[in-house]
Protein backbone atom coordinates (compact mmCIF):
# COMPACT_ATOMS: atom_id res chain seq x y z
CA UNK A 1 0.00 0.00 0.00
CA UNK A 2 2.78 2.44 0.91
CA UNK A 3 4.59 1.54 -2.31
CA UNK A 4 1.51 2.52 -4.32
CA UNK A 5 1.40 5.88 -2.51
CA UNK A 6 5.01 6.60 -3.49
CA UNK A 7 4.35 5.56 -7.10
CA UNK A 8 1.41 7.99 -7.19
CA UNK A 9 3.60 10.79 -5.86
CA UNK A 10 6.35 10.17 -8.44
CA UNK A 11 3.91 10.00 -11.34
CA UNK A 12 2.21 13.24 -10.30
CA UNK A 13 5.59 14.99 -10.16
CA UNK A 14 6.49 13.65 -13.61
CA UNK A 15 3.14 14.76 -15.02
CA UNK A 16 3.46 18.25 -13.51
CA UNK A 17 7.00 18.67 -14.85
CA UNK A 18 6.03 17.56 -18.37
CA UNK A 19 3.08 19.95 -18.45
CA UNK A 20 4.91 22.98 -17.05
CA UNK A 21 8.22 22.96 -18.95
CA UNK A 22 7.25 26.14 -20.78
CA UNK A 23 5.70 27.88 -17.80
CA UNK A 24 8.03 30.64 -16.53
CA UNK A 25 6.03 30.91 -13.29
CA UNK A 26 6.27 27.21 -12.49
CA UNK A 27 8.39 26.48 -9.42
CA UNK A 28 10.07 23.07 -9.22
CA UNK A 29 10.20 23.40 -5.45
CA UNK A 30 6.41 23.13 -5.37
CA UNK A 31 6.66 19.72 -7.02
CA UNK A 32 8.74 17.95 -4.36
CA UNK A 33 8.08 14.26 -3.97
CA UNK A 34 5.93 13.20 -1.02
CA UNK A 35 7.08 10.13 0.88
CA UNK A 36 4.37 8.09 2.59
CA UNK A 37 5.80 6.29 5.59
CA UNK A 38 2.89 5.01 7.66
CA UNK A 39 -0.66 3.74 7.47
CA UNK A 40 -3.62 4.77 9.59
CA UNK A 41 -7.24 3.70 10.09
CA UNK A 42 -6.52 0.21 8.75
CA UNK A 43 -9.61 -1.89 8.09
CA UNK A 44 -10.50 -5.20 6.50
CA UNK A 45 -14.00 -4.87 5.07
CA UNK A 46 -16.25 -7.75 4.04
CA UNK A 47 -19.76 -7.33 2.67
CA UNK A 48 -21.78 -10.51 2.27
CA UNK A 49 -24.40 -11.00 -0.39
CA UNK A 50 -26.17 -8.55 -2.64
CA UNK A 51 -27.50 -6.64 -4.34
CA UNK A 52 -26.96 -3.51 -2.27
CA UNK A 53 -27.43 0.17 -2.96
CA UNK A 54 -24.40 2.43 -3.16
CA UNK A 55 -23.52 5.09 -0.62
CA UNK A 56 -24.54 8.71 -0.96
CA UNK A 57 -21.58 10.76 -2.15
CA UNK A 58 -19.53 12.28 0.66
CA UNK A 59 -16.17 13.75 1.65
CA UNK A 60 -13.81 12.48 4.36
CA UNK A 61 -11.65 15.00 6.18
CA UNK A 62 -8.29 13.60 5.13
CA UNK A 63 -5.79 16.13 3.67
CA UNK A 64 -2.80 15.70 3.45
CA UNK A 65 -3.38 11.95 3.63
CA UNK A 66 -4.66 9.67 0.86
CA UNK A 67 -7.19 6.83 0.78
CA UNK A 68 -5.97 3.37 -0.23
CA UNK A 69 -8.22 0.47 -1.25
CA UNK A 70 -6.84 -2.96 -2.15
CA UNK A 71 -9.63 -5.09 -3.62
CA UNK A 72 -9.52 -8.77 -2.70
CA UNK A 73 -12.64 -10.41 -4.12
CA UNK A 74 -13.41 -11.30 -7.73
CA UNK A 75 -15.48 -8.84 -9.79
CA UNK A 76 -15.25 -6.31 -6.96
CA UNK A 77 -16.60 -2.85 -7.91
CA UNK A 78 -14.33 -0.01 -6.87
CA UNK A 79 -15.06 3.11 -4.85
CA UNK A 80 -16.61 5.81 -7.05
CA UNK A 81 -14.83 9.18 -7.21
CA UNK A 82 -16.76 12.22 -8.52
CA UNK A 83 -15.78 15.39 -10.38
CA UNK A 84 -17.82 18.55 -9.82
CA UNK A 85 -18.80 21.48 -12.04
CA UNK A 86 -21.81 23.76 -11.91
CA UNK A 87 -21.97 24.18 -15.71
CA UNK A 88 -21.32 27.88 -15.60
CA UNK A 89 -21.54 29.33 -19.11
CA UNK A 90 -22.57 32.68 -20.46
CA UNK A 91 -25.31 33.20 -23.02
CA UNK A 92 -22.99 32.33 -25.91
CA UNK A 93 -22.05 28.96 -24.44
CA UNK A 94 -18.61 30.17 -23.42
CA UNK A 95 -17.26 29.63 -19.95
CA UNK A 96 -17.06 32.81 -17.91
CA UNK A 97 -13.97 31.73 -15.99
CA UNK A 98 -15.73 30.41 -12.90
CA UNK A 99 -17.23 27.19 -14.20
CA UNK A 100 -14.97 24.77 -12.34
CA UNK A 101 -14.09 26.82 -9.29
CA UNK A 102 -14.74 24.70 -6.20
CA UNK A 103 -16.68 26.01 -3.22
CA UNK A 104 -13.96 26.55 -0.62
CA UNK A 105 -15.17 29.47 1.52
CA UNK A 106 -18.11 31.80 2.09
CA UNK A 107 -17.27 33.98 -0.89
CA UNK A 108 -17.15 31.11 -3.38
CA UNK A 109 -20.35 29.62 -1.90
CA UNK A 110 -22.16 32.91 -2.48
CA UNK A 111 -20.80 33.04 -6.03
CA UNK A 112 -21.99 29.48 -6.66
CA UNK A 113 -25.51 30.22 -5.42
CA UNK A 114 -25.65 33.41 -7.47
CA UNK A 115 -24.55 31.57 -10.61
CA UNK A 116 -27.23 29.01 -9.99
CA UNK A 117 -29.76 31.83 -9.59
CA UNK A 118 -28.63 33.36 -12.88
CA UNK A 119 -29.01 30.05 -14.69
CA UNK A 120 -32.22 29.15 -12.81
CA UNK A 121 -31.26 25.51 -12.89
CA UNK A 122 -33.33 24.60 -9.84
CA UNK A 123 -36.57 25.92 -8.32
CA UNK A 124 -34.60 27.09 -5.27
CA UNK A 125 -32.51 29.44 -7.32
CA UNK A 126 -35.44 31.63 -8.33
CA UNK A 127 -34.60 33.37 -5.07
CA UNK A 128 -31.57 35.62 -4.75
CA UNK A 129 -29.05 34.98 -2.01
CA UNK A 130 -30.39 37.01 0.94
CA UNK A 131 -28.36 39.98 2.12
CA UNK A 132 -28.16 38.74 5.72
CA UNK A 133 -26.77 35.38 4.60
CA UNK A 134 -24.14 37.08 2.44
CA UNK A 135 -23.20 39.42 5.29
CA UNK A 136 -22.67 36.62 7.80
CA UNK A 137 -20.63 34.47 5.41
CA UNK A 138 -18.39 37.38 4.42
CA UNK A 139 -17.95 39.01 7.84
CA UNK A 140 -17.86 35.94 10.08
CA UNK A 141 -16.41 33.24 7.85
CA UNK A 142 -13.12 33.26 9.76
CA UNK A 143 -14.53 33.78 13.25
CA UNK A 144 -13.41 31.03 15.64
CA UNK A 145 -16.53 29.04 16.47
CA UNK A 146 -15.22 28.23 19.96
CA UNK A 147 -15.33 31.95 20.79
CA UNK A 148 -19.15 32.21 20.93
CA UNK A 149 -21.50 30.25 23.15
CA UNK A 150 -23.99 29.74 20.33
CA UNK A 151 -21.41 28.19 17.98
CA UNK A 152 -19.03 26.39 20.34
CA UNK A 153 -20.93 23.09 20.01
CA UNK A 154 -19.50 22.72 16.51
CA UNK A 155 -16.01 23.57 17.72
CA UNK A 156 -16.30 20.43 19.83
CA UNK A 157 -17.27 18.59 16.61
CA UNK A 158 -13.95 19.58 14.97
CA UNK A 159 -15.17 22.75 13.28
CA UNK A 160 -12.73 25.64 13.53
CA UNK A 161 -14.39 28.33 11.37
CA UNK A 162 -17.08 28.37 8.69
CA UNK A 163 -14.46 28.94 6.01
CA UNK A 164 -12.16 26.16 7.17
CA UNK A 165 -15.05 23.72 7.07
CA UNK A 166 -16.08 24.92 3.61
CA UNK A 167 -12.49 24.47 2.43
CA UNK A 168 -12.88 20.78 3.19
CA UNK A 169 -16.55 20.06 2.46
CA UNK A 170 -17.78 22.99 0.32
CA UNK A 171 -17.61 21.01 -2.93
CA UNK A 172 -20.56 18.95 -1.69
CA UNK A 173 -22.88 21.78 -2.72
CA UNK A 174 -21.88 21.47 -6.36
CA UNK A 175 -23.46 19.03 -8.83
CA UNK A 176 -21.25 16.26 -10.15
CA UNK A 177 -20.40 16.02 -13.86
CA UNK A 178 -18.90 12.57 -14.10
CA UNK A 179 -17.63 9.69 -12.01
CA UNK A 180 -14.59 7.45 -12.05
CA UNK A 181 -14.88 3.85 -11.00
CA UNK A 182 -14.53 0.25 -12.13
CA UNK A 183 -17.44 -2.17 -12.23
CA UNK A 184 -15.12 -5.14 -11.80
CA UNK A 185 -11.59 -5.29 -10.41
CA UNK A 186 -9.26 -8.25 -10.12
CA UNK A 187 -8.00 -9.33 -6.68
CA UNK A 188 -4.91 -7.33 -5.78
CA UNK A 189 -5.98 -4.18 -7.63
CA UNK A 190 -5.09 -1.12 -5.53
CA UNK A 191 -6.66 2.29 -6.08
CA UNK A 192 -5.77 5.58 -4.40
CA UNK A 193 -7.72 8.81 -4.01
CA UNK A 194 -6.49 12.14 -2.73
CA UNK A 195 -7.80 13.61 0.50
CA UNK A 196 -11.11 15.48 0.53
CA UNK A 197 -12.33 14.08 -2.80
CA UNK A 198 -16.04 13.42 -3.28
CA UNK A 199 -16.57 9.67 -3.36
CA UNK A 200 -18.98 6.87 -2.46
CA UNK A 201 -19.14 3.14 -1.99
CA UNK A 202 -20.55 1.52 -5.14
CA UNK A 203 -23.76 -0.47 -5.60
CA UNK A 204 -23.03 -4.19 -5.57
CA UNK A 205 -24.53 -7.36 -6.99
CA UNK A 206 -22.62 -9.87 -4.86
CA UNK A 207 -20.20 -10.15 -1.92
CA UNK A 208 -17.34 -7.67 -1.75
CA UNK A 209 -14.05 -7.73 0.17
CA UNK A 210 -11.21 -5.21 0.36
CA UNK A 211 -8.53 -3.77 2.63
CA UNK A 212 -8.66 -0.05 3.42
CA UNK A 213 -6.10 2.30 4.96
CA UNK A 214 -4.96 5.92 5.10
CA UNK A 215 -1.54 6.73 3.66
CA UNK A 216 0.22 9.29 5.87
CA UNK A 217 3.13 11.38 4.51
CA UNK A 218 6.50 11.49 6.23
CA UNK A 219 6.52 13.69 9.37
CA UNK A 220 2.77 14.21 8.97
CA UNK A 221 1.62 11.69 11.54
CA UNK A 222 0.15 14.42 13.73
CA UNK A 223 -0.55 16.95 11.01
CA UNK A 224 -3.84 18.61 10.39
CA UNK A 225 -5.30 21.06 7.95
CA UNK A 226 -6.52 24.49 8.97
CA UNK A 227 -9.83 23.03 10.04
CA UNK A 228 -8.23 21.42 13.10
CA UNK A 229 -5.18 23.64 13.48
CA UNK A 230 -6.08 24.83 16.97
CA UNK A 231 -7.55 21.58 18.22
CA UNK A 232 -11.22 21.10 18.94
CA UNK A 233 -10.89 22.15 22.56
CA UNK A 234 -8.56 25.05 21.96
CA UNK A 235 -5.65 23.52 23.88
CA UNK A 236 -3.35 23.45 20.86
CA UNK A 237 -3.73 19.71 20.33
CA UNK A 238 -3.83 18.34 16.83
CA UNK A 239 -5.67 15.46 15.21
CA UNK A 240 -4.75 13.16 12.38
CA UNK A 241 -7.15 13.55 9.46
CA UNK A 242 -7.94 9.86 9.15
CA UNK A 243 -11.28 10.22 7.40
CA UNK A 244 -13.40 9.51 10.46
CA UNK A 245 -14.97 12.99 10.13
CA UNK A 246 -17.12 12.84 7.01
CA UNK A 247 -20.15 14.58 5.57
CA UNK A 248 -22.68 13.98 2.83
CA UNK A 249 -24.31 17.08 1.25
CA UNK A 250 -27.46 16.79 3.39
CA UNK A 251 -25.75 16.23 6.74
CA UNK A 252 -23.22 18.97 6.10
CA UNK A 253 -25.93 21.49 5.26
CA UNK A 254 -27.93 20.55 8.35
CA UNK A 255 -24.98 21.51 10.56
CA UNK A 256 -24.34 24.57 8.40
CA UNK A 257 -27.94 25.68 8.97
CA UNK A 258 -27.68 25.10 12.72
CA UNK A 259 -24.66 27.40 12.88
CA UNK A 260 -26.12 30.13 10.71
CA UNK A 261 -29.56 30.08 12.35
CA UNK A 262 -27.93 30.81 15.72
CA UNK A 263 -25.75 33.51 14.18
CA UNK A 264 -28.77 35.19 12.58
CA UNK A 265 -30.63 35.18 15.91
CA UNK A 266 -27.72 36.73 17.78
CA UNK A 267 -26.35 39.19 15.22
CA UNK A 268 -29.40 40.43 13.30
CA UNK A 269 -32.23 42.70 14.45
CA UNK A 270 -34.71 42.67 11.56
CA UNK A 271 -37.10 39.75 12.02
CA UNK A 272 -38.16 39.60 8.36
CA UNK A 273 -34.54 39.66 7.22
CA UNK A 274 -33.77 36.71 9.50
CA UNK A 275 -36.78 34.77 8.24
CA UNK A 276 -35.83 35.36 4.59
CA UNK A 277 -32.28 34.08 5.15
CA UNK A 278 -33.50 31.00 7.05
CA UNK A 279 -36.08 30.28 4.38
CA UNK A 280 -33.40 30.29 1.68
CA UNK A 281 -31.20 27.86 3.64
CA UNK A 282 -34.08 25.45 4.30
CA UNK A 283 -34.96 25.45 0.60
CA UNK A 284 -31.34 24.54 -0.14
CA UNK A 285 -31.68 21.67 2.33
CA UNK A 286 -34.90 20.43 0.69
CA UNK A 287 -33.21 20.39 -2.72
CA UNK A 288 -30.23 18.46 -1.33
CA UNK A 289 -32.53 15.87 0.26
CA UNK A 290 -34.53 15.57 -2.96
CA UNK A 291 -31.31 14.93 -4.89
CA UNK A 292 -30.66 11.80 -2.80
CA UNK A 293 -33.58 10.94 -0.49
CA UNK A 294 -32.84 8.10 1.92
CA UNK A 295 -33.93 7.18 5.42
CA UNK A 296 -30.38 6.31 6.44
CA UNK A 297 -29.98 10.02 7.25
CA UNK A 298 -32.16 9.42 10.31
CA UNK A 299 -29.63 6.91 11.68
CA UNK A 300 -26.66 9.14 10.91
CA UNK A 301 -28.00 12.16 12.84
CA UNK A 302 -27.17 12.10 16.58
CA UNK A 303 -29.97 10.74 18.76
CA UNK A 304 -30.03 13.88 20.92
CA UNK A 305 -31.03 15.96 17.89
CA UNK A 306 -34.63 14.84 18.14
CA UNK A 307 -36.20 17.84 16.41
CA UNK A 308 -34.32 17.65 13.14
CA UNK A 309 -34.64 13.84 13.00
CA UNK A 310 -38.42 14.02 13.32
CA UNK A 311 -38.63 16.82 10.76
CA UNK A 312 -36.38 14.92 8.32
CA UNK A 313 -38.61 11.87 8.66
CA UNK A 314 -41.64 13.97 7.74
CA UNK A 315 -39.81 15.46 4.74
CA UNK A 316 -38.77 12.03 3.45
CA UNK A 317 -42.33 10.73 3.87
CA UNK A 318 -43.71 13.59 1.78
CA UNK A 319 -41.08 13.02 -0.91
CA UNK A 320 -42.00 9.34 -1.06
CA UNK A 321 -45.61 10.30 -1.69
CA UNK A 322 -44.58 11.97 -4.94
CA UNK A 323 -45.59 15.21 -6.63
CA UNK A 324 -49.26 15.33 -5.72
CA UNK A 325 -50.50 18.86 -5.09
CA UNK A 326 -51.28 17.99 -1.48
CA UNK A 327 -47.69 16.79 -0.99
CA UNK A 328 -46.30 20.03 -2.38
CA UNK A 329 -48.44 22.03 0.04
CA UNK A 330 -47.30 19.87 2.96
CA UNK A 331 -43.67 20.43 1.92
CA UNK A 332 -44.22 24.20 2.02
CA UNK A 333 -45.61 23.77 5.53
CA UNK A 334 -42.55 21.76 6.54
CA UNK A 335 -40.27 24.50 5.24
CA UNK A 336 -42.18 27.08 7.27
CA UNK A 337 -42.02 24.80 10.32
CA UNK A 338 -38.22 24.54 10.12
CA UNK A 339 -37.86 28.29 9.61
CA UNK A 340 -40.01 29.12 12.63
CA UNK A 341 -38.90 26.34 14.99
CA UNK A 342 -36.61 26.84 18.00
CA UNK A 343 -35.64 23.15 18.04
CA UNK A 344 -35.23 21.79 14.49
CA UNK A 345 -32.17 23.52 13.03
CA UNK A 346 -30.26 24.37 16.19
CA UNK A 347 -27.46 22.60 18.04
CA UNK A 348 -28.40 20.64 21.21
CA UNK A 349 -26.70 23.09 23.59
CA UNK A 350 -28.54 26.08 22.11
CA UNK A 351 -31.85 24.24 22.42
CA UNK A 352 -31.17 23.36 26.07
CA UNK A 353 -30.19 26.93 26.88
CA UNK A 354 -33.41 28.23 25.35
CA UNK A 355 -35.53 25.72 27.26
CA UNK A 356 -33.90 26.77 30.55
CA UNK A 357 -34.61 30.42 29.81
CA UNK A 358 -38.21 29.59 28.91
CA UNK A 359 -38.69 27.69 32.18
CA UNK A 360 -37.28 30.59 34.21
CA UNK A 361 -39.63 33.01 32.47
CA UNK A 362 -42.59 30.73 33.17
CA UNK A 363 -41.63 30.49 36.85
CA UNK A 364 -41.34 34.28 37.17
CA UNK A 365 -44.67 34.69 35.35
CA UNK A 366 -46.47 32.25 37.65
CA UNK A 367 -45.05 33.96 40.75
CA UNK A 368 -46.21 37.34 39.47
CA UNK A 369 -49.76 36.01 39.24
Amino acid sequence: MLGMCDRRSRKRISFDNNNNDDDDDYDDDDASEINYTSLGNRMFIMQFGGPTEGQVRHIDNMVPNVQICTYMSARCPSTIVYAVDDNNHDNHGEEDGLSSLPVTDGTSLIQFWERQHHQQQQPLQHQKVPHLLKKNLLLHGNTKLKSKWYTKYFASQNWNTLNSQLSCFGKLYQPVTHQLGFYETKPGTTLLAGGNEIHAGPPTKESRMFAFAIGIPEDKGSSSIENNADGADGDGGEEVNDGEVQYSPVLFHIDFCCLLFSMFDQLATEEEEVRTAKHFLVRVLIDLIRDYPMREYLVQIDEERVGVRRWMEDVLTVMEEGRRSSSLLVMDDLVDEAVGSDEILYSPDVIKRRLKKKKRRNVRSSKAK
